[in-house]
């Protein structure tokens, strides 16, 4: 179990970065080990802090100009510096995915978080992955954004509240669509997913059902949340590496071809 544990942990550090949708890989990869514990859908949410970690850490300096940026823009909020608009464009871009999750968090649980829902998913978020890289011409900075937009990649965030949409890829390639820079996009996209991650976390810990916990429980999320947090700073690398030379059109055809695989399980199962 505490291997299983691991591996999860390790895919979900390298799924929620990467635009290959971590909820869609944890739903099946947990299915395929036959991963059972007591409350799995607070596994998940461990393993999504542990990214959290892994992004705050990777993106430290940014958090803190944009929290400082964030107290003094009350000084004067009618003309704002870049820092002050983008850390209130994050708090904007956050409100579609705070709304959403509490009105339809349990009904997504309970009725979509399935691998027929993933593949589905996939194969449309990969074609949306080409749409955009089809006719995409990058011309502004993450400061450039404005207030439509950054609402906008916002709504894109609640959207990947469906397993196997991605949150980081469907946020890139909405702010690609709005002509950002792809390494722009990744980064608003990271810093967006900040507060909706600790809320989602936050309030999985409020809905935890201690009293079906057991102590190897524990020490299964911390090894999750381990795993995810290492993997997942270094996956953020990876991500920013191939974004400086490369295009989103790998990632497609990789959602793609999972999605095949996916298909020929659902048969053979």
């Amino acid at each position: 179990m505490y291997l299983i544990s691991l591996i999860l942990g390790i895919i979900q550090g390298i799924t929620e970065f990467l635009p290959i949708s971590s909820s869609g890989h944890l739903i099946v990869f947990r299915e395929i080990l036959n991963f059972e514990i007591s409350d799995s859908l607070s596994f998940d949410i461990a393993v999504h802090f542990g990214t959290l970690l892994a992004v705050i850490v990777f993106f430290y300096k940014d958090v803190v100009r944009l929290i400082k940026a964030w107290f003094t823009s009350f000084t004067n909020l009618k003309k704002m510096n870049s820092d002050q608009k983008v850390a209130w464009q994050v708090i904007l871009g956050t409100i579609p995915a705070a709304i959403i999750g509490a009105l339809f968090s349990e009904w997504i649980d309970n009725y979509i978080r399935n691998t027929l829902v993933v593949i589905i998913t996939l194969i449309a978020g990969g074609i949306l992955f080409l749409i955009i890289e089809r006719f995409y011409k990058a011309k502004l900075d993450m400061k450039d954004l404005n207030w439509k937009t950054a609402f906008t990649i916002g709504i894109a965030q609640a959207i990947a509240l469906i397993p196997g949409v991605s949150r980081s890829g469907i946020t890139i390639i909405t702010g690609m669509g709005f002509k950002l820079h792809r390494t722009e996009a990744a980064r608003f996209s990271f810093l967006l997913g900040i507060p909706a991650i600790l809320g989602a976390t936050v309030w999985g810990v409020i809905k935890l059902d201690y009293s079906v916990m057991e102590n190897s429980d524990w020490i299964i999320f911390a090894i999750g949340i381990i795993s995810s947090a290492i993997v997942g700073f270094f996956a953020i690398k990876f991500l920013f590496a191939i974004l400086k030379k490369y295009s989103m059109r790998p990632f497609a055809y990789y959602r793609f071809v999972l999605a095949i695989v996916l298909i020929i399980y659902l048969f053979l199962k």
